[in-house]
């Protein structure tokens, strides 16, 4: 289905449009055409979750909003990812001598 320039692609998101009996080309086609772009790789057999909202055109057809819903395919990614750590080396003599002038030592 070829893009509309007043509603541009979003990566996640798409669009099903339903096709009248009359309008189909053949008696077993689909009911509904369109298209989502996806917002990440998917592998064979892997599950694609989605999102449908029913919404009107300005020319009164039926269309549906389709969504991508990969909310959980993302946080398994980012779990799956190594953690960064941040180590903080401490000089314990430089520690102990800070300690003493700022907190014990008066200067007097």
């Amino acid at each position: 289905m070829a893009s509309n320039p007043n509603y541009p692609d979003k990566p996640g998101y798409g669009t099903l449009f339903f096709v009248a009996p009359e309008d189909k080309k053949h008696p077993q086609g689909p009911d509904f055409t369109g298209h989502v772009v996806l917002d990440m790789d998917y592998k064979a057999g892997e599950r694609l979750n989605f999102g449908l909202w029913q919404k009107q055109t300005k020319m009164g057809t039926t269309m549906f909003s389709v969504r991508e819903d990969n909310w959980l395919k993302k946080k398994k990614l980012e779990d799956q990812q190594p953690k960064e750590l941040h180590l903080v080396t401490l000089n314990l003599e430089n520690l102990v001598t800070t300690l003493t002038q700022t907190f014990l030592f008066d200067g007097n």
